[in-house]
């Protein structure tokens, strides 16, 4: 086995680097020209809102947004997408781009990770390459809103990498790009909370000499992270006080963690068809035993789950045999799927939507990331003979092409979902670009259009939060070519056409058929396509 990892050339690893990307970009260019969905209308009219104003509301808006009030913090999430739709404007396929090079980036610095860790070429790639075909994070790909997640998640991947270089090495100078690192993760999302301390605590015995930098890092990190905090809270417009969760809360997070594992990290990562057909409503969810229970069901058996495999956890270590079985490394890992979970079921537990932890694929891709190299980790020390190295490897490729089909399924329903609304959208950026929409010939969006159209094209829930429709896509200079009033407008969009028209010429509106495949489809608790 030595040998074999010391023989690998680079150039192979490089060209399985390509060859995955050639894969990704096959299983998931359906969606790259689609429009951006649900969360994204209420942050762009958000974004228009602060360019239009001289005055409040001023940057704090996209700092501190969150319509729902859920009391988040991740004040680097919206401004990242801010900048993206400066940068990206109309153009749905940069935003796509930019979201796949971002997940890229994430499986290329999880290798690297891997390889500090030890674990072999072999293994490592095997493994990484069921992680980059997972169905439960097929949205994380498709769904362009949560760009902030990859390249927060690749950040972190890069300061951890940096952080055991400086255990190993101690030069000082690392402690700045890794805390900066941190600090902008942290700024992403709170899913990340605990890691920085984390690791710093874990690392202590291991860096006698070098604790006193790491500490003060670590401290100046969480420092202005608070300090942001209380600058941005300070602010006229906030997201919302953070909930305080109860004891049942706390322990009801920790069942989270290890349910999950076993629910999602487990049996739908190896059995993804079970959560199909998919329900799509305003967004997509998996379908499964899951989304049957009842919030209160579903509560229940999470801590009825977590507490029995707490108890089975503590027993089994306790086992000396076992203890010396445990790959270093493991508990590392280990702790950063815990910690990250428990800090975003925290976060659910306190309000309606601690389902969703459950049946949304956003709240997969990191944890899955942390569960594949443990499985790497564990199959490359601990698997030793050629036989069983052989099972394993059959195993992992039925595992990945399962997905695969799963996957370009799924990826081929939001495409059929979205289509509508990328063509009413391209024909509207073309009237524009040919003069014939102009601000003295402006075009109106009727509310009803979304009506027209698949839901996923609109969420209904996110509407209430603001103004129009579609034109928020717009630049700031597009949008003088939009009226709000009909009586207004030369030109009218017809969600029948998927066209604009002289506002004279309209027809009876009729609502078009769609024929999607049922298998992939669920809508409102119905498995008729048709309906």
């Amino acid at each position: 086995m030595n040998n074999q990892r010391k023989i690998t050339p680079m150039w192979m690893v490089t060209g399985y680097f390509v060859l995955l990307l050639v894969v990704l970009v096959f299983l998931f260019s359906p969606s790259f020209n689609n429009p951006p969905r649900s969360d994204w209308w209420s942050a762009l009219y958000s974004f228009q809102l602060v360019d239009a104003s001289a005055g409040p509301p001023g940057f704090s808006f996209v700092v501190n947004h969150d319509p729902w009030r859920d009391g988040t913090f991740r004040p680097a999430a919206h401004p990242i997408l801010y900048l993206a739709h400066h940068l990206f404007g109309a153009s749905f396929l940069l935003y796509h781009l930019a979201n796949l090079a971002g997940y890229f980036l994430s499986i290329i610095l999880l290798y690297l990770l891997g390889r500090r860790f030890g674990i072999g070429k072999g293994i490592l790639i095997l493994f990484l390459s069921v992680f980059a075909v997972l169905f439960t994070h097929f949205d994380i790909i498709t769904w362009t809103f949560h760009l902030s997640m990859p390249l927060s998640f690749s950040a972190f991947l890069a300061g951890f990498i940096l952080y055991l270089r400086y255990i190993e090495g101690g030069d000082k100078l690392l402690l700045i790009p890794i805390g900066i690192l941190f600090l902008f993760t942290l700024l992403c999302l709170e899913l990340y909370l605990l890691w920085p301390l984390g690791l710093l605590l874990i690392s202590m015995r291991r860096i006698p000499g070098r604790r006193r930098p790491a500490v003060l890092m670590t401290a100046a990190v969480y420092g202005i992270y608070l300090l942001i905090y209380l600058i941005t809270r300070t602010a006229t417009h906030t997201s919302g006080s953070l909930s305080t969760p109860g004891v049942g809360d706390v322990l009801l997070s920790i069942g989270a963690v290890f349910f999950n594992l076993i629910y999602n990290g487990i049996i739908i990562n190896l059995l993804p068809f079970l959560s199909i057909p998919l329900k799509v409503t305003h967004n997509i969810e998996m379908s499964g035993p899951a989304s049957a229970w009842s919030p209160e069901l579903l509560r229940t058996v999470v801590g009825v789950v977590g507490g029995v495999s707490i108890v089975l956890a503590v027993l089994i270590s306790s086992l000396r045999s076992t203890r010396r079985k445990i790959p270093p490394g493991l508990g590392w890992l280990f702790f950063f799927y815990t910690a990250g979970f428990f800090i975003l079921a925290l976060g659910r537990s306190t309000t309606e939507n601690f389902n969703d932890l459950f049946l949304q694929f956003r709240y997969q891709y990191i944890p899955n990331a942390f569960l594949v190299l443990m499985g790497a980790l564990i199959v490359d020390r601990l698997v030793r003979s050629g036989p069983a190295r052989k099972v394993v490897f059959i195993l992992l490729v039925i595992v990945a092409a399962v997905n695969v089909i799963v996957v370009r399924g799924a990826v081929l329903l939001v495409d059929t979902e979205m289509a509508p609304l990328k063509t009413l959208l391209g024909r509207i950026r073309g009237g524009i670009a040919a003069g014939e929409i102009t601000p003295e010939r402006p075009l109106a969006l009727p509310d009803g259009i979304p009506s027209y159209l698949p839901s996923l094209c609109w969420n209904e829930d996110m509407g209430r939060f603001f103004r129009g429709t579609y034109q928020w896509v717009f630049s700031r200079e597009e949008l003088f070519c939009f009226t709000p009033f009909i009586g207004d407008a030369v030109w009218v969009a017809d969600g029948e056409t998927l066209n604009y028209r002289a506002k004279d010429k309209l027809d009876p509106p009729v609502l078009p058929q769609r024929n999607i495949p049922s298998r992939y489809w669920e809508r409102a608790g119905s498995l008729d396509a048709d309906d």
